[in-house]
C-alpha cells in the first residue's frame, strides 16, 4: 500500500484527502454517486463548448484529474495536448490503465496543487479543476500555482457543487469536525471570484449555474479582445 508522502504543505484534509483517494476510492471511484448527481458528464459538455474550437491546439492541465474522465473526454473530442496532474499516486495509477492504451502522449504526474505543480511557467493555455476546489485548505496558494503555469491569455475553469447558502453553511460546519474524504470547504460563486481576483486573474468570462447544483467560473490572466469581463 502506497504511504503517505511528505506534504511540504501538510495539514488536516490533505491527509484524509490522500487517505481516501489513494487507498479507498481509486478502484471504485467512476462508480460513486455522485457523477449522476451532478451530472458529470453535463460537467465535460460545458468544458468542450467553452474550449472549441480551438480545442486541438490547447495544452490544457486537469488538476484533481483522478481516474481520467475529463482526461478522455478531451481527448476522444480532439485535443491532442493534455496533461493531468492528482495528490494520489494510486488515482493517477488507475487513470494511467485507463487511458495510455488509447492515448499514450497524455502526460499524468502525481502532485500537491498547493505546494508546487511539476511544469515550468506559462506552459498552459488552460488549467481545469472539476469537483477540486472545494479540496484545498490554501486555495490562494494553489491558484498560484495555476496562475505561475498558464500562458499570458491562459484560462482556469472550476467547477464545484453550488449549495444554497444555509445548507452551504452547515457543510462546512461539519467539515470543520469531520473531514470527510478531504473535503475542505465549499465556496459561494461570489466567493470564488473573490479569490480568483486575488490571485491575478482580474477577469471573469463565465460565471454561471448548471444543471444539478453545479456552477461554472473561468477566469483570466488577461482580457482577450473577444469577451467582456462579467
Amino acid at each position: 500500500m502506497q504511504q503517505e508522502p511528505i506534504f511540504h504543505k501538510d495539514d488536516r484534509y490533505k491527509r484524509t484527502s490522500f487517505r481516501a483517494f489513494n487507498v479507498r476510492l481509486p478502484h471504485r471511484f467512476d462508480a460513486m454517486w455522485w457523477h449522476e448527481r451532478y451530472n458529470t458528464k453535463q460537467w465535460d459538455r460545458e468544458i468542450l463548448t467553452a474550449l472549441s474550437p480551438n480545442l486541438a491546439s490547447l495544452h490544457i492541465l486537469d488538476v484533481g484529474c483522478a481516474t481520467g474522465r475529463l482526461l478522455h473526454a478531451l481527448a476522444e473530442a480532439g485535443a491532442r495536448y493534455l496533461y493531468g496532474a492528482d495528490l494520489a499516486p494510486a488515482m493517477v495509477e488507475v487513470a494511467r490503465r485507463k487511458l495510455h492504451p488509447q492515448y499514450p502522449t497524455i502526460e499524468l504526474r502525481v502532485a500537491d496543487a498547493e505546494d508546487a505543480l511539476p511544469w515550468t511557467d506559462e506552459v498552459f493555455d488552460v488549467v481545469i479543476l472539476t469537483a477540486t476546489f472545494h479540496h484545498f485548505y490554501r486555495p490562494v496558494e494553489a491558484l498560484g500555482e495555476i496562475h505561475r503555469v498558464l500562458r499570458s491569455e491562459g484560462r482556469i475553469i472550476i467547477i464545484d457543487p453550488w449549495f444554497t447558502p444555509i445548507l452551504r453553511h452547515v457543510i462546512n460546519g461539519y467539515l470543520r469536525l469531520f473531514h470527510h474524504d478531504g473535503d475542505c470547504r465549499f465556496y459561494s460563486q461570489q466567493k470564488t471570484v473573490q479569490l480568483l481576483r486575488m490571485s491575478k486573474f482580474p477577469t471573469i468570462l463565465c460565471n454561471k449555474r448548471i444543471p444539478r447544483s453545479s456552477y461554472l467560473i473561468i477566469g483570466g490572466k488577461k482580457m482577450p479582445s473577444s469577451y467582456q469581463s462579467l
